[in-house]
């Protein structure tokens, strides 16, 4: 935020605390870019750096997984590496727009769904963690 205005994103690896600028407003020529967001290209890097190193993770967590992803882009290329051989559990924030284009780009893996508006999907989403 800037004066009260969302100027984007940035993403941050849960494991450091650190955080990297990741989407903006403005952008350059050449970057990707997804709606009125440009991302930038070290954040983009280091946001697939941090999926491709969660292979050591009890837990992988994005927020989110958009349209540029589930169009191959974005950080697709290494969610993709990691989604499709992780033994570990992933948690995936998506936009209901977009769950139907989701659950048929990664197929049979095994998808249990929380609707962030039902009542208690924080204790239903801690106990499964729990489980797993």
């Amino acid at each position: 935020m800037k004066d009260q205005v969302k100027i984007g994103y940035d993403v941050l690896d849960l494991g450091s605390e650190k955080s990297i600028p990741f989407i903006r407003r403005s952008g350059r020529k050449g970057w990707q870019r997804i709606g009125p967001y440009f991302f930038i290209p070290e954040g983009l890097a280091w946001a697939k750096k941090i999926i491709l190193r969660s292979r050591e993770a009890e837990i992988l967590i994005v927020d989110e997984i958009g349209p540029l992803e589930l169009s191959r882009k974005g950080f697709w290329p290494a969610l993709e590496k990691v989604i499709f051989q992780r033994a570990q559990e992933c948690l995936f924030v998506l936009r209901r727009s977009v769950l139907e284009d989701f659950l048929e780009v990664i197929g049979k893996i095994n998808v249990k769904i929380f609707d962030i508006e039902e009542e208690e999907v924080f204790l239903r989403l801690i106990e499964e963690i729990r489980k797993a």
